[in-house]
């Protein structure tokens, strides 16, 4: 047995709309990217082991989390549950505040309320390699949770999981879903758990209700501060901005 091999979550937070978004608003990229980068950031925030970064793919995080000794796996499915909400709580909340402390007429700053948020959770196997002193797991579940980005759900925000993903995962509540099936090439039907904030008034809808307004002279000035100070950071160098991967396969397949 490949002792490299072990059950492995896997988690992809995908930034639903986001090549629509930053082709339409290419004139004033800088804000896009800022925007990406704001709520790539903010989804980082709520990582916490043992769920891991395998990459930052531009408008989506890889997440994952693999069986080991060192790890309460039973205890780490409560974990789980909560993080999941935390993310979709935590994007709803910095698209909310984006929106309400804006002053910038720019059209991306005006439609930053066309990005949602989209989870995969997938629940296999995976192995673990060494690239260039990076950790990289692959398998057939590492390819499963990326082809499933693509389904057939009708909604741009959900947690989508896989029947496996779903029997481990324990949520602080109970959460409606809607249960489907998607269909592969090579793996054939997949069952799947979809969670629609939008669809079930549940855990999101309570976990997102605050105290306060965004529409604040504290705000407003940190939100231009950003603005301003992190596309000049990153002319300098000084500061990384998310890749547009997605944006340059779209211009090369245009071509």
């Amino acid at each position: 047995m490949n002792h490299n091999i072990r059950e492995t979550i896997i988690v992809l937070a995908d930034i639903s709309g986001y090549t629509r978004f930053i082709i339409a608003h290419a004139t004033a990229l800088a804000h896009t990217q800022t925007i990406i980068s704001e709520l790539i950031h903010t989804l980082l925030s709520q990582v916490q082991p043992p769920l891991q970064v395998a990459e930052i793919e531009g408008d989506a995080l890889f997440l994952y989390a693999r069986k080991d000794d060192d790890i309460r796996w039973e205890e780490f499915r409560k974990q789980l549950g909560k993080t999941l909400l935390k993310f979709m709580e935590a994007f709803m909340g910095k698209i909310e505040e984006l929106q309400q402390s804006n002053l910038c007429s720019c059209t991306p700053c005006r439609n930053v309320d066309q990005l949602k948020l989209k989870i995969i959770v997938h629940k296999g196997e995976s192995l673990a390699y060494t690239l260039d002193k990076f950790m990289k797991i692959s398998g057939v579940d590492v390819i499963l949770a990326h082809r499933l980005l693509k389904n057939s759900a009708d909604a741009h925000e959900y947690i989508l999981m896989t029947a496996p993903a779903y029997d481990y995962i324990r949520f602080p509540m109970d959460l409606a879903v809607d249960r489907g099936t998607e269909t592969y090439e090579h793996i054939g039907g997949v069952k799947t758990y979809i969670h629609i904030p939008e669809k079930h008034n549940t855990a999101v809808d309570t976990l997102t209700q605050k105290q306060f307004s965004y529409d604040s002279l504290f705000f407003k000035i940190k939100n231009m501060v950003i603005k301003v100070f992190v596309p000049l950071l990153a002319q300098f160098r000084l500061k990384k901005l998310p890749k547009l991967r997605k944006l340059e396969k779209v211009m090369l397949e245009t071509k």
